[in-house]
């Protein structure tokens, strides 16, 4: 029993504390597990100590989410017991600290569980037997430019070939042919194009991601003759037709694509539970509501659409909600007969900021009215929201009304005074649209979200092999 009175760690409990007497044998602890696990067959010593000696690795690690990751395979419902164990004895022994700990560490294990089994329905869902089972290793390539604005994006596609053991080391692309090669925004980068064009000859299939931010600037180039513009429509032709298929986070990009007769493939962002800052518990901002909305230049008339309702909440409940604006210091001064301390700025600096900013946020602003480009973007801060476990007031847009979890669409002025008056006041309401909007979030974590990917390659695949084209 030493051994198990080590794994004592950390995690959340939402439970009273009760006094239960803890198992102090081995025969009453194996008694216990088969118990709670509802197991026919009794739990073996061999498989207490193979459990304790896990769950010791995960908590003891650097990274408990990456170590829970490697270990899936071989958590089944024992794992969870014993940590109920453990969260049983932090609370005896009065040490919060520790149940915490322990708590966050069982949901951690109950998500992973839950991502892997959504990444193995899509993946078996997905295959139409008609395609070609692309087996085979990727190679990805991106800019050296800094102008691309989501390479995360790129990152994370990298870490789920990486995790699936189908991405290439640049050491094995200079030495093999891949099967098949992902170019991000390659008309940005001469090498790039070259390569793409070697590529092509040599018969390996080719995927171009392109970042939706770009999508104003193609329709704005499409059937357009501007002898201003020759160069970048070169290099932009020149990559959509070496291409065998076009990705995009955006659909209405997508559509743009193939209504210029290219192929082209919706495949959302995605994020990674290996990311701490994700899973890192939302900061406790005490009594205050805080109401955030992030900024750009073309969604200020948004925001401006939406300012009577919004300066009528705070002060409603002026001694209970600030309103949080991140990025748009002239967002910022259409407040300014706002109080100083019913308002804060965020500058909003990179992509790795926005965990951040999240944790300081309790209900999230999205009015997508009167921007034309917010049809054009992808859903990504309804998902970030999601991850955050934060609900979201939004018009409705084609983005708002395919997202559904999570949060409230508002199509009137009045309605987004009243939905905002019932989130402020409704403690349980605003916990079930953050649950919500978190499983749908969830489906969205790369392991989930490769499968999507799969079935580009496969699709590509299959169409490089029967010499036919893809429409």
């Amino acid at each position: 029993m030493d051994s198990m009175n080590d794994l004592l760690m950390n995690t959340e409990g939402d439970l009273a504390f009760q006094e239960e007497v803890v198992p102090t044998s081995t025969e009453e602890l194996q008694s216990l597990l088969q118990t709670m696990t509802q197991r026919q067959k009794p739990v073996s010593q061999e498989e207490m100590m193979r459990a304790a000696t896990m769950l010791k690795e995960i908590v003891s690690s650097s990274s408990p989410a990456v170590e829970v990751s490697k270990h899936l395979d071989e958590i089944d419902n024992l794992m969870p017991a014993i940590i109920d164990l453990n969260i049983q004895q932090a609370r005896k022994d009065g040490r919060p600290d520790l149940v915490s700990g322990l708590g966050e560490l069982k949901k951690n294990i109950s998500l992973q569980k839950s991502i892997q089994k959504d990444a193995y329905q899509n993946g078996t869902n997905r295959t139409n037997n008609s395609f070609e089972i692309f087996t085979g290793k990727v190679a990805v390539f991106e800019p050296s430019s800094s102008e691309v604005k989501n390479s995360e994006r790129i990152k994370l596609i990298k870490e789920g070939l990486y995790s699936s053991g189908s991405l290439m080391t640049e050491k094995e692309i200079l030495k093999e042919r891949p099967g098949l090669a992902i170019f991000s925004n390659a008309f940005l980068d001469p090498q790039l194009m070259d390569m793409m064009a070697k590529f092509s000859i040599a018969k390996v299939p080719i995927i171009l991601d392109i970042d939706e931010s770009f999508e104003t600037q193609f329709l704005s180039r499409v059937n357009k003759v501007d002898s201003n513009l020759q160069l970048f429509d070169r290099k932009l032709t020149a990559s959509l037709f070496l291409a065998n298929l076009i990705t995009t986070a955006s659909e209405s990009f997508a559509n743009s694509l193939k209504a210029s007769n290219y192929p082209a493939m919706v495949i959302p962002n995605c994020w990674s539970i290996a990311n701490p800052y994700w899973t890192e518990k939302k900061e406790n901002i005490g009594p205050t509501i805080q109401l955030g909305w992030f900024g750009t230049p073309e969604n200020l008339d948004d925001l401006a659409a939406i300012r009577r309702p919004l300066v009528r909440i705070l002060r409603e409940f002026d001694d209970k909600v600030r309103l949080v604006i991140v990025g748009n210091q002239n967002a910022y001064r259409m407040f300014d007969l706002i109080p100083d301390s019913l308002k804060t700025y965020i500058p909003y600096i990179a992509q790795e900021e926005i965990p951040y900013i999240l944790n300081q946020m309790d209900i999230l602003l999205m009015p997508l009215w009167k921007a034309n480009i917010s049809n054009m973007n992808s859903d990504d801060l309804f998902m970030y929201a999601g991850i955050k476990k934060i609900p979201w007031v939004a018009s409705p847009s084609s983005v708002s009304t395919k997202w559904t979890k999570g949060g409230i669409l508002c199509s009137t002025l009045d309605e987004w005074h009243t939905n905002l008056r019932y989130l402020i006041l409704d403690k349980e309401l605003r916990f079930a649209l953050g649950s919500d909007g978190f499983n749908k979030a969830a489906t969205r974590e790369i392991r989930t979200s490769i499968g999507s990917w799969n079935q580009a390659f496969n699709f590509v695949a299959s169409f490089q092999h029967s010499g036919k084209k893809i429409n």
